[in-house]
């Protein structure tokens, strides 16, 4: 996963990215990046969530996750 992510700053600098996965992978991800505290085995994702990470002076953070207001009418 850290290599991915990784990979995909150095790819892509300077420009916002959008990530598309399943709850299996987005659930890994952030355990990764929170040290366990949400992520697999401890967060239940909604269908169609959304998880917004940042990447600022060599970090990630996990600012929210598990967003659903963008489905409401």
């Amino acid at each position: 996963m850290r290599a991915g992510l990784k990979d995909i700053i150095q790819s892509y600098p300077n420009k916002k990215k959008i990530l598309v996965a399943h709850g299996a992978v987005i659930n890994a991800i952030l355990a990764l990046l929170s040290d366990s505290k949400i992520g697999s085995g401890k967060t239940k994702l909604l269908n169609a969530c959304i998880s917004n990470l940042e990447y600022k002076q060599d970090r990630w953070k996990v600012k929210d996750y598990n967003q659903t207001t963008h489905l409401t009418k």
